[in-house]
């Protein structure tokens, strides 16, 4: 007598781990930012005004940190255009002086006391990622099209 087969195991969608979730937020806002700023004709590195013209040569750069302020990562007027070799230089002086000529003093402090407060603490929700997602995934559609 042959044994009953095993009853086949429905596989769960895995849910994805917070840490990819945000990465891949990140990649869709960053994407995001990159296209919009060079369409808006907003294509002047802030550190060394190198002029860019294609989103491949370029990285969205915070203004405050990510990795020091990481309620500011997805606030659209913390993050602007520059070229690759000011993000890794991260020249901070020279981008709040071109936030400055750019936004003016106010948008500027104010940008620095609205997250002064949480530094470093913050708990991300699974949601807000997701949705974060969606929401600049399409944006990215919207103007690649």
């Amino acid at each position: 007598m042959t044994p009953a087969p095993k009853p086949s195991k429905v596989k769960k969608k895995k849910r994805r781990t917070i840490p990819k979730l945000k990465k891949d937020a990140r990649h869709w806002f960053q994407r995001w930012i990159r296209l919009s700023k060079i369409q808006e004709g907003v294509n002047c590195c802030y550190g060394c005004g190198k002029w860019l013209t294609d989103i491949k040569t370029c990285d969205a750069c915070h203004f405050l940190k990510a990795e020091l302020y990481p309620q500011a990562i997805f606030d659209r007027h913390n993050v602007y255009i520059g070229c690759k070799g000011c993000n890794i230089r991260d020249p901070l002086l020279e981008y709040r002086k071109w936030l400055v000529v750019k936004k003016g003093e106010n948008h500027v402090t104010n940008l620095e006391d609205k997250y002064k407060v949480n530094r470093g603490t913050y708990k991300w929700n699974r949601e807000f990622l997701e949705n974060i997602i969606n929401e600049f995934k399409q944006k990215c559609k919207e103007l690649e099209s």
